[in-house]
């Protein structure tokens, strides 16, 4: 059964050169605080301390013209290397972000997948039947 839905999870996977080095995007990456300079849709952005395994951080997001506050639960975090969040959906569902770094000189790899569950076996059916 943990096959079945595993199939049934929707999961977007991509894989990018940068031609920048781990450490510069690292940088970029754990200062959540300057997401709304560089991603348009962030407005606003609020975390207590550093970002670290296990803290919380959310930010202010336009989807689709309305805003709406995201909670991302920071689940593992690998220095330069790896930043794994979970995002509480509603009905008990999730979408998790995986990030992950690559040094190769004289740049690096992006590897970033996606992960929806809508919490509920018939609604991550029928959501995956129809994408």
């Amino acid at each position: 059964i943990q096959t079945i839905l595993k199939a049934i999870v929707r999961t977007i996977r991509c894989r990018y050169y940068l031609p920048t080095n781990t450490k510069t995007l690292w940088n970029l990456l754990i200062n959540v605080k300057s997401y709304p300079q560089y991603i348009p849709f962030v407005k606003s952005v609020q975390i207590d301390g550093e970002l670290e395994e296990n803290s919380t951080w959310s930010d202010i997001t336009t989807i689709l013209f309305f805003p709406m506050k995201i909670t991302h639960i920071a689940k593992d975090i690998k220095k330069e290397k790896l930043l794994y969040y979970v995002i509480p959906l509603p009905l008990n569902g999730s979408m998790s972000e995986r990030i992950e770094l690559e040094e190769k000189d004289p740049g690096c790899f992006v590897s970033v997948s996606v992960s929806f569950d809508l919490g509920n076996l018939i609604l991550n059916i029928f959501i995956g039947f129809f994408s």
